[in-house]
């Protein structure tokens, strides 16, 4: 919050700039990996809704794998209010009151799971994973959630009753999004390959963003001469 006052004039300014960057990754490279599959399980977040419902406090069942388990999970939160007021009141006969918000975030950087140049139960004919059976599984999953709020705001009063005058209030919010979300199996090369023997193979990306952006501008000239407002988003999302 940023005020401003004055007698023949007050004018106010702000400007905020948030960022979020980074890599979650989860990694498997140039291992040989065997994977039976032969205990319980493990709860892993595979899904970008379980990550919303959590926030919200309801109740979600994470899925159950079993036998190799590649998974990133990224889950970034922004929020941000930023006003500005900027108010005059006095007896000069020309006299005004602006005030201005500029915000912007930036919302960047990935999540990323992997299997690369690897090989992931290739000795099956082993003792080590002859009785793996049906939940020899192999699953690569990459989920990524953000959530957003940000409010701008701006108003310009003018007090007082001179015969020339303005109030001006201008606002503007912006957001960029550009986060990476990838799962995938590959090798170095054509000769360098990776390879998995699994009973069940998932690979799953997954990406969800709740985004709200709000810019608000007021105008208030008490002198009836000239009132100025106005608001702005720009909202871009990859």
């Amino acid at each position: 919050l940023s005020l401003s006052f004055g007698g023949a004039a007050g004018a106010g300014l702000s400007i905020a700039y948030n960022e979020i960057l980074g890599t979650t990754k989860a990694l498997v490279e140039n291992a040989e990996v065997t994977a039976t599959g032969t205990a319980e399980g493990i709860a892993v977040h595979d899904s970008t809704e379980e990550a919303r419902k959590k926030k919200e406090k309801k109740d979600y069942t994470e899925a159950k794998y079993k036998g190799l388990v590649v998974a990133a999970d990224g889950r970034h939160e922004l929020q941000n209010v930023m006003v500005t007021v900027a108010g005059a009141a006095g007896g000069a006969d020309t006299f005004a009151a602006g005030a201005g918000t500029i915000v912007a975030n930036n919302l960047a950087g990935a999540t990323k799971a992997n299997i690369l140049t690897s090989n992931i139960n290739t000795n099956i004919n082993s003792t080590t994973t002859k009785n793996a059976g049906a939940n020899q599984d192999v699953a690569v999953l990459a989920t990524d959630y953000t959530k957003s709020i940000s409010v701008g705001g701006a108003a310009g009063v003018l007090l007082g009753s001179a015969p020339t005058g303005a109030g001006i209030g201008i606002a503007s919010d912006n957001l960029v999004r550009s986060r990476l979300v990838e799962a995938g199996i590959e090798g170095a090369s054509k000769a360098d390959q990776a390879t998995v023997n699994a009973n069940k193979l998932k690979t799953k990306a997954e990406a969800k963003a709740d985004l709200k952006v709000n810019a608000v501008g007021v105008a208030v000239s008490g002198s009836g001469e000239l009132a100025i407002s106005g608001a702005g988003n720009i909202t871009v999302a990859n």
